[in-house]
């Protein structure tokens, strides 16, 4: 993908959730169970970062006396997640996003980042990115990436046998499996940009030199399942130690 086709890119979805941000943080309140085991392995005083934390919904679960600490690149996301950060003392939220992270090397117990991979345009921005979430994260400490699965039963349709199956394009200058996906919840329609993930592409992120990968696969509201079936493609992994040290 061509640099001034991805610069329009990051600028359409900055604006989407500069616009939608108040809609959008009205729409995600569900916590997965798989998020509620992740949360069960934190112990008091672990640093959580959630990347693309959007309202801050994961501080519904994060456990008391864990250090929650949310990126969001969306002002209006952050003024939406506000309210949650007030019941929660040991939390904060940053502005930022992918691919680069202004956080410290190994400064995360545990990372999430759900749904936000795929609205990141050109695939080498998108490795940069899990290569990210590796940095700030301690030896040992674990992830939970998740990715829209478009290529699922639930969203067949023409539009996505021709771009997220056949890997067509969806507009000029786009990538294999790159399109446009509309947003209805708002009060206008609106058009965001979302890479179509094969589960073979989502895993060829993890590299096993760096990652002890606990599961890699499809993941929908009763669990993990197939990857025709599941809503989501979701990666659980642990960063290698490698000799104690980085």
């Amino acid at each position: 993908m061509k640099n001034e086709t991805m610069k329009k890119i990051k600028n359409e979805v900055a604006g989407f959730y500069e616009l939608e941000g108040d809609a959008f943080g009205h729409t995600r309140h569900h916590v997965w169970e798989l998020m509620l085991d992740f949360m069960s392995r934190l112990k008091n005083g672990d640093t959580l970062v959630d990347v693309g934390a959007g309202n801050a919904r994961l501080l519904d679960v994060v456990p008391e006396g864990v250090n929650y600490v949310g990126i969001e690149p969306s002002s209006s996301l952050r003024e939406f997640a506000a309210s949650r950060l007030v019941s929660h003392e040991q939390s904060k939220m940053m502005a930022g996003g992918f691919p680069k992270l202004e956080l410290e090397d190994g400064i995360a117990d545990a990372v999430t980042c759900i749904a936000v991979l795929h609205h990141v345009p050109g695939e080498a921005d998108r490795k940069a990115s899990v290569k990210e979430l590796h940095r700030i994260l301690k030896p040992g400490g674990s992830a939970i990436v998740s990715v829209w699965n478009l290529r699922a039963k639930r969203f067949l349709s023409w539009k996505m046998f021709k771009n997220a199956w056949l890997r067509i394009p969806g507009f000029l200058g786009g990538d294999k499996g790159d399109l446009y996906y509309i947003w209805k919840a708002g009060k206008t329609p609106r058009q965001r940009y979302v890479h179509a993930f094969t589960l073979r592409e989502f895993r060829s992120f993890f590299d096993e030199k760096d990652w002890d990968i606990e599961k890699i696969d499809g993941y929908d509201s009763k669990g993990w399942t197939n990857w025709f079936a599941g809503r989501n493609l979701v990666a659980v992994a642990t960063k290698k130690i490698i000799n104690n040290k980085l």
